[in-house]
């Protein structure tokens, strides 16, 4: 056997293995998110926002970044005191940073209650206070006070209120603050900080439109978000992993709706429920 048919025999099986290594890794990344959405770090990284000039905002800002330290890592009810409801949150076993905020955030949704089925979430009216269709006009991330976590705060001009049980009265055209765990963030010295959140869906996204279930704090004078529908080119587009599990089954009742059936439908549902606005 020649010296060059020799080496390339040896070299085969090290070629093999590094293949095979190759194609475990790629695998593995395609499923390391839960679902299809999740594409938060695809988004590219904002700017640390300047800070307020009026005193009302500085102080509202350094409340909402207080309220996302760690000990309150998740969304506070309006009482302060943590739901029973709420969904929690946990590192991914494969986040290898070891302070600061997170890279890779699991979010275990909070269970049904006993015999509602999920189609029966799709329009979660008792579960909101607040609902309403708006459009993004500013995506904002911004670190928390101790800096242990990041998230991004959404600015939505409201264009319709369905919903306000809460008696916050907002009206058309008024500007309202939805926030979530997760986001890019570049700082001052060019480094970006990134926190990708699996289990929440797909994050908004400034210029579109959606159909929001809220829940307000009113620690933090802003909105958690329940869940999202995006009006897309003149449908109901889903942005939450169950919705989107419904259509892949086959079962989701409001996907592709035509825009304007997908809003009435929103208006009888919150009519059945008889719930103030």
């Amino acid at each position: 056997m020649s010296m060059k048919a020799l080496v390339a025999l040896l070299l085969f099986p090290v070629a093999f293995l590094t293949l095979s290594a190759q194609q475990r890794t790629s695998d593995t990344g395609q499923n390391a998110s839960p679902t299809n959405s999740d594409q938060q770090l695809q988004e590219p990284p904002v700017d640390v926002a300047p800070e307020p000039t009026d005193p009302v905002e500085r102080a509202l800002r350094a409340t909402r970044n207080r309220l996302q330290n760690s000990r309150n890592s998740l969304p506070s009810s309006a009482g302060g005191s943590q739901r029973s409801d709420l969904p929690s949150t946990r590192r991914s076993r494969f986040d290898t940073q070891p302070s600061g905020p997170p890279s890779d955030v699991i979010v275990d949704r909070a269970p049904f209650r006993p015999g509602t089925r999920r189609e029966d979430f799709q329009l979660p009216v008792s579960e909101s206070d607040t609902i309403l269709l708006g459009s993004v006009s500013k995506v904002q991330p911004y670190l928390s006070e101790d800096g242990s976590n990041l998230y991004t705060e959404y600015t939505v001009s409201v264009e319709e209120v369905f919903k306000d049980s809460a008696s916050l009265f907002p009206k058309k055209d008024s500007v309202i603050a939805l926030f979530r765990m997760g986001g890019s963030l570049r700082l001052p010295s060019g480094a970006v900080v990134r926190t990708d959140v699996h289990g929440l869906g797909d994050p908004p996204v400034a210029g579109h439109r959606y159909v929001c279930f809220l829940r307000y704090d009113a620690l933090g004078y802003w909105f958690r978000i329940d869940k999202l529908w995006e009006l897309r080119n003149g449908a109901a587009a889903p942005m939450d992993p169950f919705d989107q599990a419904l259509v892949q089954e086959g079962r989701s009742q409001f996907t592709g709706m035509d825009e304007a059936a997908f809003l009435n439908a929103v208006r009888d549902a919150v009519k059945r429920v008889g719930a103030p606005r």
